[in-house]
């Protein structure tokens, strides 16, 4: 057989280290390394540094430009104030596309993170002229507007190929569209956590970036109420801010409330509140298997309505899910086996399950054991890369390249 080496060039969104950040690291460690060779354009900071310790080569920029259709966070009213900020990233993400053109003469496809990134996306192909393929990770607006009939066409026109992470994200993207779902892997050396382990208290996480959206502060509200009950529970935050507030723009958009940074409100109400034994904020962490060995439930409140990065984590050591998912799809989360569903934005529903699970050690290890079940049928590193793989070898079989 002969091996074909693909040149692909990878665009990321985010600056610090979060769940899509370790999912394109795993697959790109997951390669045949004789078969593709990456390169990253992303935004400076801890991504931008953790990709280039693992020699994959990388060209930074200050932002990329965003253009958001999400469920949760489409714009409307005030919300239209971030594409400023997005406007505002072109000249930096033409000036780091045509450095990688300089650089990487070879590329023969692109690889977005992110469906978020069309603008810069698209930028990169017409500089490139090469096939793309659009990782959507996050679940789209399914509102029948002009932007997202302007999203599906833009899809149609420019991309080859399209990767949900899951079946709930595929669902949302307009029919039609040549959507391939692919599970995140988990390259994680796990082992299954002993829920209640001696000598602690039942112990619940939020790992990942430290965002409004995240559910963080129904978090902190949930400890607030635990203690009140009197219950023996410890709350770590794991992860760090996305965005630390600074200059004009970002002052604007904490006056219209509209900006994900939360850690300084969280900190507040800890404070107010005389959290300091209950809740604990721990910043990035790179040990992340050390943090899940060391809880009995990962707590999933976001708004976004949808399973995130670490419930397969979780999963992967055994661990329950108390997630805000309203109507999940079998392959990510199953209320009542994998984990407990809440309501979005309900401190007391998230305080009510994590008091179910501390009271009930074997509800919670039968949660976990579904959970690890469902992870390892769908999370394979080596078995989801070959699937991206192929993927690629398809769409440059077409393209006749």
């Amino acid at each position: 057989m002969i091996l074909v080496s693909h040149s692909v060039l990878f665009l990321h969104h985010y600056a610090n280290f979060g769940g899509a950040s370790k999912s394109l690291l795993e697959l790109i460690r997951a390669f045949p390394p004789a078969e593709v060779v990456a390169h990253v354009i992303v935004p400076r900071g801890r991504v931008s540094q953790l990709f280039s310790e693992h020699g994959i080569p990388v060209i930074t920029t200050r932002r990329v430009a965003l253009f958001d259709n999400t469920r949760y966070s489409y714009y409307r009213g005030v919300r239209w104030a971030i594409l400023i900020r997005e406007f505002a990233a072109l000249p930096w993400v033409i000036l780091a596309l045509m450095r990688a053109r300089r650089l990487w003469t070879t590329i023969d496809i692109i690889h977005v993170n992110e469906i978020t990134l069309l603008p810069t996306a698209i930028l990169a192909k017409w500089i490139f002229r090469v096939p793309m393929v659009v990782h959507v990770r996050a679940v789209q607006s399914t509102r029948k507007t002009l932007r997202s009939r302007a999203v599906a066409k833009l899809l149609r026109k420019f991309s080859a190929a399209i990767i949900a992470i899951d079946q709930t994200v595929g669902e949302s993207l307009p029919r039609g569209l040549p959507v391939h779902v692919v599970h995140n892997s988990l390259a994680i050396s796990s082992r299954a956590s002993q829920t209640g382990e001696r000598g602690r208290p039942f112990t619940v996480a939020m790992v990942g970036t430290l965002q409004r959206a995240k559910g963080c502060l129904e978090f902190v509200q949930a400890a607030a109420i635990c203690k009140d009950r009197g219950l023996k529970v410890r709350f770590l935050l794991v992860g760090e801010s996305a965005r630390k507030p600074k200059g004009i723009l970002q002052s604007l958009l904490n006056a219209v409330k509209i900006s994900q940074e939360i850690e300084p409100e969280l900190r507040a109400y800890i404070a107010e509140k005389q959290l300091e034994t209950y809740v604990e904020l721990q910043g990035f962490r790179a040990d992340i298997e050390n943090v899940y060995q060391s809880i009995d439930a990962v707590c999933f409140p976001s708004y976004y309505d949808a399973p995130g990065r670490p419930i397969f984590e979780a999963a992967m050591f055994g661990l329950p899910s108390i997630a805000a998912i309203s109507n999940p799809t079998p392959d990510t989360f199953v209320p009542g086996t994998t984990g407990l569903s809440i309501p979005a934005g309900d401190p007391v529903a998230l305080a009510d399950a994590i008091e179910k699970l501390s009271q009930n050690p074997t509800l919670c290890r039968s949660l976990g054991a579904e959970a690890r079940r469902l992870a390892l049928s769908n999370c394979d590193p080596i078995a989801n890369a070959g699937r991206v793989l192929s993927i690629y070898r398809d769409v440059l079989h077409r393209e006749g390249r």
